[in-house]
């Protein structure tokens, strides 16, 4: 599962560069890093967070990954709040930012699967969840390969 090992120590990564210097309340990874945190300002704050500019050290792919995580936390929000149709059009605006085989993709893709289940589309629905867990399934076969290495 070495993605979301990537996903884990760059997760991790976040929260301690953030806390390790101050930083004013509206610099990206400070608003990311009190998400953890979800309120009545989950909302607005992750849609600000898709178009505030990413701290330049970070690769292509670190971006797309924390804006179809954006996307995904979007549309549970969605799907929290019974709007199905917001939800799906959540979840495929973060599958649009490209269907690596990821955990942020499986992610979206039950997200998807949820929201198409919600509107009766249940075939659909059928579908991205198969797609989800042929992810899963990849994932698994990784992280089952990999050493284990004691800390």
């Amino acid at each position: 599962m070495k993605l979301s090992w990537v996903a884990i120590v760059l997760g991790l990564g976040l929260t301690v560069f953030s806390c390790a210097r101050p930083s004013p309340s509206d610099n990206w990874l400070e608003q990311a890093r009190l998400l953890n945190q979800p309120g009545p300002q989950t909302r607005p704050q992750l849609e600000r967070l898709l178009t505030a500019p990413l701290p330049p050290a970070w690769s292509a792919q670190d971006a797309r990954w924390v804006r179809k995580d954006i996307h995904f936390r979007l549309a549970c929000l969605d799907l929290d709040a019974k709007n199905p149709k917001a939800a799906l059009a959540r979840a495929e605006a973060g599958l649009a930012l490209g269907q690596e085989r990821d955990l942020f993709t499986a992610n979206l893709l039950i997200a998807r699967a949820q929201a198409l289940e919600n509107l009766h589309r249940d075939l659909e629905a059928a579908e991205a969840y198969h797609q989800a867990l042929q992810i899963n399934e990849i994932l698994l076969a990784q992280a089952l390969a990999e050493p284990r290495t004691k800390p």
